[in-house]
C-alpha cells in the first residue's frame, strides 16, 4: 500500500514537472514570437522594397535601351545597379548613393535624345543662365556655367553636363538654388551644356540645354579684322575705343519748341505727344567702340564693322572737325550720307565675304538698322534717319564703282560736301558746282511786338522733296525739287507761340526749274489752303492764297525770271503782303 502511494506521487510530481516545462516552453514561445514577427515583416518590406528597386531599374533600363547603340552596356549597368540595390537593406545610405550614381547614368545617357523628354508631374524647374544659346567661346579659356534650380519638395542635386563630363552638385533641400561650374574646352566645334535636377523624392526635371561654339577667337578675330581691313582701305581696327578727342557730338542747334514750329511751318504731320529732339539729326557721327568679341553674333560683326570704318573716318578724314564746321543741316545730313553710306557699303561687301547661311543672318540684322524709331516720333524724323543709310549707300556705291574701290569715296573725303543734291545727283557732286548763298534780311520790323526769330535754316532739296509730299505724289515732289540750287528759311512766332511767319527763298539752276516749281506748288498750295492763289494789285504783282486759318503768299513776276522764288506763309494775308513787300524792299529783288 505504501509502495503504491509512493508510484503515485512519482507520476504526479512528473506530470506537474512536465506542466512546468510546457508552461516555459509556451511562455518562450509567447515572449519570442513578437520580434520574430516583426523580423519577418521588416525581411518582407525589405524584399518589397528590393522589388520595387529593381521595378525602378527596369523601367530606366527601357529608356536607356531606346538610346543606346547596343544592348551590353544596357545590361552591365543593370547587373550593376541591381547589385547596387541588393545592397541597400544592409546600409540606407549606400543605397542613396547607388541610386544617385544610377540617376546620373541615366541623365547622361539622356543627353543623347534627339527630343526633349516629356515633363513629369512635380518635376524641379531647370533653366541655363550662362551661357547664351548659340553663343561662342574661347578654345582652352575657362567658360562658366551657371544654372539656376528650383522645386517646392527640395532639390537633393543638380547634374551639369558638357564635352562628355557629368558634374554632380549635392544640395540640402534649397527649393531656389543657383549653381555654377567652369569648363576649359581643349577642342573647337559645336558642344551641348545640358542641365537637370533631382529633388528629395527622386523626381528628375527635363535637361535642359544650351549649344555652345568653341572656337579659336583669337585667330578668327585676326583674320576677320585683316578681312575688314581689306576691304576699307585702312590698317586692322584694335579691339578699344577711339579716343575723346576724336568723338564728334551730334546736335542739332535747337530746341524742341523751335522744332515743332518748324514741323507746322512746312506741314510736317505731328503725332500727339511727339518726341522731337531728333529732328535734324540725321546720325550719331561719334566713335563707335569695337564689341570684345567682334564673331559672338551677326549684330557684333557688323558693329565690328562699323567701328572699323568710324574709326577710319575720324583719324583719316578728319570727321569730328568735319562736324564742328557743318553750316546748316542740310550739310549734315549731306555729311551723314557720306559717312553712313561707306559704312554701309562696308558691311554690304563683308556680307558678300560670308558663307550663305552668315549672309542671311547678316542681311537680316543689317536690314533691322532701317527700322523705324520707337515712340511716337514723326514720320519725318524716321525718313532723315533713314536717308543717310539708304541715299548714302547709293552715293557712296556709285563712287566706288569708278574704280573698283573706295579710292573715289576717299577723293570725296578731301572735298566736303555742300547740301544734300550732291548726294542725290553725283554728276553734281563731281561737277563741282556750288550752291547758291541764299540770305534772307531780318523781320523784326516787318512783325507786330512780340514776335522773334525760332530758327532759321538751310531746307535742302532732300528736305523739300520731302516738304512737298505732304500734298503731292511723291515723284511729283521729287521732279519739283530737282532744280535747287540753294535756299534760306526763317521761322518767326509770336510770345505765346501759337502763330508763326515763314519767310523762304529758293533759288533754282534755270527758269525752267523756278518754273516747274510754281506749277507744283501752285497745285500744293490749294490743296492746302482750299483757296486758289490770286494776283494782288500792287508794285510787287504777287499772287497769295488766303485760307481759313493762314495766308501764302509768293511768285514776284520779276523775282521769277531771276531763277529764285519767294514765298510768305502768315496768320493772314494783310500781314503776308506786309512781310513780302518788306523782304522785295529790303533785298532789292529786282
Amino acid at each position: 500500500m505504501k509502495s503504491s502511494s509512493s508510484t503515485l506521487r512519482g507520476l504526479v510530481l512528473i506530470l506537474f514537472m512536465v506542466v512546468l516545462v510546457l508552461i516555459a516552453l509556451f511562455w518562450f514561445l509567447y515572449r519570442g514570437w513578437g520580434p520574430l514577427e516583426e523580423q519577418a515583416q521588416q525581411a518582407e518590406a525589405r524584399a518589397t522594397r528590393i522589388v520595387g528597386l529593381e521595378d525602378e531599374l527596369r523601367q530606366k533600363e527601357d529608356s536607356l535601351t531606346a538610346v543606346q547603340a547596343t544592348g551590353t552596356a544596357v545590361a552591365t549597368e543593370r547587373d550593376t545597379a541591381i547589385a547596387n540595390h541588393q545592397l541597400a537593406e544592409k546600409d540606407l545610405i549606400t543605397q542613396q548613393e547607388e541610386n544617385n550614381l544610377l540617376q546620373t547614368r541615366v541623365f547622361t545617357q539622356a543627353l543623347l535624345l534627339e527630343n526633349n523628354p516629356v515633363a513629369t508631374p512635380g518635376a524641379p524647374q531647370v533653366s541655363i543662365l550662362e551661357p547664351a544659346s548659340d553663343s561662342v567661346a574661347q578654345l582652352g579659356e575657362p567658360l562658366k556655367v551657371v544654372a539656376v534650380a528650383a522645386d517646392d519638395m527640395g532639390l537633393a542635386s543638380v547634374l551639369m553636363a558638357h564635352a562628355g563630363e557629368v558634374v554632380t552638385q549635392t544640395l540640402s533641400g534649397e527649393t531656389l538654388r543657383t549653381v555654377e561650374t567652369e569648363w576649359i574646352p581643349q577642342e573647337e566645334g559645336d558642344f551641348t551644356v545640358a542641365v537637370t535636377a533631382v529633388n528629395v523624392a527622386q523626381i528628375s526635371s527635363q535637361v535642359v540645354s544650351v549649344t555652345v561654339q568653341i572656337q579659336d577667337l583669337a585667330a578668327e578675330t585676326t583674320a576677320f579684322q585683316e578681312t575688314v581691313a581689306q576691304i576699307i582701305g585702312a590698317a586692322p581696327a584694335n579691339t578699344g575705343t577711339s579716343s575723346g578727342a576724336q568723338q564728334a557730338v551730334a546736335a542739332n542747334g535747337r530746341d524742341p519748341a523751335a522744332n515743332l514750329l518748324f514741323l507746322r511751318a512746312f506741314d510736317f504731320p505731328l503725332p500727339e505727344d511727339a518726341d522731337v529732339s531728333r529732328l535734324g539729326e540725321y546720325c550719331q557721327l561719334t566713335a563707335v567702340p569695337q564689341p570684345q568679341n567682334p564673331l559672338e553674333s551677326a549684330q557684333t560683326r557688323l558693329t565690328a564693322v562699323r567701328a572699323a570704318v568710324r574709326q577710319q573716318q575720324l583719324a583719316t578724314y578728319d570727321l569730328a572737325a568735319r562736324e564742328t564746321a557743318v553750316g546748316n543741316q542740310d550739310e549734315r545730313a549731306a555729311l551723314c550720307a557720306l559717312a553712313e553710306g561707306q559704312i554701309r557699303l562696308a558691311q554690304e561687301l563683308y556680307i558678300a565675304q560670308t558663307n550663305p547661311e552668315l549672309q542671311s543672318e547678316l542681311q537680316a540684322s543689317l536690314d533691322d538698322d532701317l527700322a523705324l524709331m520707337p515712340g511716337a516720333a514723326p514720320e519725318i524724323i524716321n525718313e532723315q534717319q533713314i536717308f543717310p543709310a539708304a541715299d548714302g549707300l547709293n552715293f557712296v556705291q556709285q563712287l566706288y564703282e569708278i574704280n573698283g574701290d573706295f579710292s573715289a569715296v576717299d577723293t570725296a573725303w578731301q572735298r566736303p560736301l555742300q547740301s544734300t543734291q550732291q548726294i542725290l545727283h553725283l554728276e553734281v557732286f563731281q561737277s563741282g558746282e556750288v550752291v547758291q548763298e541764299v540770305t534772307l534780311p531780318p523781320l523784326v520790323g516787318a512783325l507786330p511786338p512780340g514776335w522773334t526769330l525760332s530758327s532759321e535754316g538751310v531746307l535742302g532739296e532732300w528736305m523739300m522733296g520731302q516738304y512737298l509730299s505732304q500734298g503731292l505724289e511723291p515723284a511729283t515732289a521729287v521732279a519739283a525739287a530737282s532744280g535747287w540750287a540753294g535756299d534760306r528759311y526763317a521761322i518767326y512766332s509770336d510770345t505765346p507761340g501759337d502763330e508763326l511767319v515763314l519767310a523762304w527763298q529758293a533759288a533754282w539752276a534755270s527758269p525752267e526749274d523756278a518754273q516747274t516749281f510754281a506749277s507744283n506748288y501752285d497745285v500744293y498750295l490749294t490743296s492746302l489752303l482750299g483757296a486758289p492763289g490770286l494776283e494782288q494789285v500792287g508794285t510787287s504783282n504777287f499772287r497769295c492764297w488766303d485760307g481759313r486759318a493762314e495766308a501764302v503768299c509768293l511768285y514776284p513776276d520779276q523775282f521769277q525770271t531771276e531763277q529764285k522764288t519767294l514765298v510768305v506763309r502768315a496768320p493772314n494775308k494783310t500781314l503776308a503782303q506786309s512781310i513780302m513787300d518788306f523782304i522785295l524792299a529790303r533785298s532789292a529783288l529786282e
